[in-house]
């Protein structure tokens, strides 16, 4: 029975060119890679849905993630691909970027060069290149050869094979949940907003606009989405645009200030302390911290060094040195605010000294 296709649910044999099994109607496994591309009919395109893809928590930072429908590990692409072929492979011929043939390519109608993704800083963008049976992106079928624009987490359906891809750009929107550290469940007054929040997000910007100066690209516009604040002193800020400084804050901001709860707790009640005392009292509290204040600058520079030759590696001494001062505002204000990401503000971390 070489000529035949055993059906891998209810055992039946199949003639060769079923898609379908004649008994059960599962989806039969193609033996060999196909050159044809199978037309898929109409009624398939009409009642078949693609089931929905839970929004993955990692990050894939430059990368794009590529979640097949009924996978649960994405294909990872790096970011140095920009121009992503997909389609199946057939002999003789070059292996598309995403090869779908483990995926029963051939029986859901995906051609051999079925579409293209480019990829920029600017955006990421999808193209059918002429497929037998069609390229959708979202609920909309795409004209051959034409550029559309994606966003990430978009359903491509090629076909009848879908799939979602995560990815993020310079305009990746992000969600900031952010917690005051004295003052826990603070409500968000105009007060407060004025105080606590605008400094936030003007330090936030400030820092992204040094590090586009720093990679040499045009300054990001971010823009505030949305902002939300729940009862229990929680506040949520929906902004676009700041990608590399949200990443910092995310990956190394936490970590280093963890490591320094003590000494920050100590400067920041010098600091209040500072306040209502008399002039001699100030004194002698800003004698009294200077060692400590000196300390705490120079382990800022270092971490403002290491995050500065992360960002731009092949970077000259000079430019190091001139866009760590331009950094160095900015991060101080954003490690020392109070208002900080709500993990990092609850963990029960016992910090230590150095």
């Amino acid at each position: 029975m070489n000529d035949m296709k055993l059906c891998s649910a209810c055992q039946t044999h199949n003639p060769i060119a079923n898609t379908l099994c004649e008994k059960c109607g599962t989806p039969l496994v193609a033996l060999l890679p196909a050159r044809i591309t199978v037309r898929v009919p109409d009624i398939m395109k009409e009642t078949v849905a693609i089931p929905e893809l839970a929004k993955p928590s990692q990050r894939f930072e430059d990368a794009m993630g590529v979640y097949i429908v009924g996978q649960t590990e994405p294909i990872l692409l790096d970011a140095s691909i920009t121009k992503v072929l997909i389609g199946r492979y057939s002999p003789g011929e070059s292996v598309p970027t995403i090869d779908l043939t483990p995926f029963d390519a051939h029986l859901f109608g995906v051609s051999r060069q079925h579409a293209m993704i480019f990829r920029s800083e600017n955006g990421v963008f999808l193209q059918d290149l002429g497929s037998t049976n069609g390229t959708w992106l979202n609920d909309k079928r795409l004209t051959a050869q034409k550029l559309y624009e994606m966003k990430s987490g978009d359903l491509i359906r090629l076909g009848q094979l879908g799939m979602r891809c995560y990815f993020e750009t310079i305009t990746s929107e992000y969600t900031l949940t952010l917690c005051d550290e004295r003052l826990p469940n603070q409500r968000l007054t105009p007060a407060y907003l004025e105080a606590r929040l605008s400094p936030y997000l003007i330090a936030l910007t400030s820092a992204q606009t040094a590090i586009d100066l720093l990679l040499e690209r045009p300054a990001s516009v971010i823009t505030i989405l949305s902002i939300m604040a729940e009862n229990n002193g929680v506040i949520k800020v929906q902004i676009s645009g700041a990608r590399d400084i949200v990443r910092l804050i995310e990956t190394r901001f936490s970590d280093w200030r963890l490591a320094r709860m003590i000494i920050i707790d100590r400067l920041r009640d010098i600091s209040e302390q500072v306040k209502g005392a008399d002039p001699r009292k100030t004194d002698e509290l800003k004698v009294a911290s200077e060692p400590m204040r000196r300390e705490m600058r120079e382990q800022l520079l270092s971490f403002v060094n290491e995050c500065v030759k992360s960002l731009a590696p092949d970077a000259g001494v000079t430019a190091l040195e001139t866009y760590i001062d331009k950094l160095l505002p900015p991060f101080q204000a954003l490690l020392f605010s109070p208002l900080q990401p709500f993990d990092a503000a609850k963990a029960n971390v016992e910090p230590i000294t150095g």
